[in-house]
């Protein structure tokens, strides 16, 4: 981990976080703006939603209080007013007053103490929750950036050296010292599941069988708008293009090359190509972990299949927050 100084006036700053390194790419997130896709603005929103909540039930936070999302690297930072925090999601080199820290455990902090967070060491996205959450304006009933449009989250961008953020109030957490769960596990290879459609007619038999069977490789492109995957090209019935409709996070895109590209939390609103399918909003956290060259595969499960994922996964997260509640 690099050696990182630290301005002595950075101590004095009554902000709440004072950044000293923004990290690869750093922005604020919380759960997106919803019902806003119709009016032309992406969703946004941590990619990783799981990780996200998480670290915010460990803190007694609101669920979708605003987070920073840090991608492949991490902020430095002073802390410039006493506060906990937690990180969850990728595993990375991470140390408090130089002393390492792990994901899914809550840390008392006072104003002075230092935070740097290195390069994540397994997954691609960590997630730091504050108590209280980030104090960024609302923007379309989200604090979440918007890096398309140049919006939301901190003045619309990802997080530079000199920035101050701000804490929403809040009371400090108890039993700090019992606020802990299991880390997350990612591997180099994923199953996704997903719905087939909804232009799944526009692919052959074939064409199923392979998505559905082959292993893709996550390609250089892969970012918050989506992922690009290589693999066996599908051939469709004919052209890829559609007329352009809504697309849902998680919907998979066959262009004209026939190499699918799921779409996720920056996606845009519309899309003219044809979806074989629709990754289940309970796997959409594992999308947000790959790295190039990591491998996906597809399993086919059916509507009803899907929301009982989508219970299991609200009944995990029912659980914490009753664990937390109780200590």
């Amino acid at each position: 981990m690099k050696t990182v100084y630290i301005q002595p006036n950075a101590r004095r700053c009554a902000v709440g976080i004072k950044i000293v390194r923004g990290g690869l790419l750093t922005t604020v997130q919380d759960t997106g703006r919803t019902g806003r896709m119709k009016y032309g603005f992406s969703q946004c929103g941590a990619m990783d939603a799981d990780a996200m909540k998480t670290a915010n039930i460990l803190l007694s936070n609101e669920e979708n209080a605003a987070v920073l999302e840090m991608t492949l690297s991490g902020i430095a930072a002073v802390f410039t007013q006493d506060c906990a925090i937690c990180i969850s999601g990728a595993r990375m080199e991470a140390a408090l007053n130089k002393i390492p820290i792990r994901t899914n455990k809550v840390y008392a902090v006072s104003a002075g103490d230092v935070l740097i967070c290195g390069k994540t060491t397994s997954g691609a996205r960590s997630y730091l929750a504050v108590s209280g959450g980030i104090d960024v304006p609302e923007y379309l009933g989200s604090r979440s950036t918007d890096l398309k449009a140049k919006a939301g989250g901190f003045e619309g961008r990802r997080l530079k050296t000199g920035d101050d953020i701000k804490i929403l109030p809040h009371k400090k957490p108890n039993h700090i010292e019992k606020r802990e769960t299991a880390e997350f596990k990612y591997n180099m290879g994923i199953v996704l599941r997903a719905v087939p459609g909804p232009q799944d007619s526009m692919f052959t038999e074939e064409d199923l069988k392979t998505f559905f069977s082959c292993e893709y490789k996550v390609s250089a492109e892969a970012d918050r708008m989506g992922v690009r995957l290589n693999g066996t090209p599908l051939q469709g019935r004919g052209t890829m293009n559609i007329i352009s409709d809504g697309i849902a996070p998680g919907s998979v895109q066959v262009p004209e090359s026939g190499l699918p590209i799921i779409l996720a939390a920056d996606r845009q609103t519309t899309g003219g190509y044809a979806k074989i399918a629709t990754v289940i909003s309970a796997d959409m956290p594992l999308l947000a972990q790959v790295l190039p060259g990591h491998y996906v595969r597809f399993r086919e499960v059916s509507v009803k299949e899907a929301e009982n994922a989508a219970k299991a996964r609200k009944e995990k997260f029912d659980k914490l927050k009753e664990y937390i509640n109780n200590i």
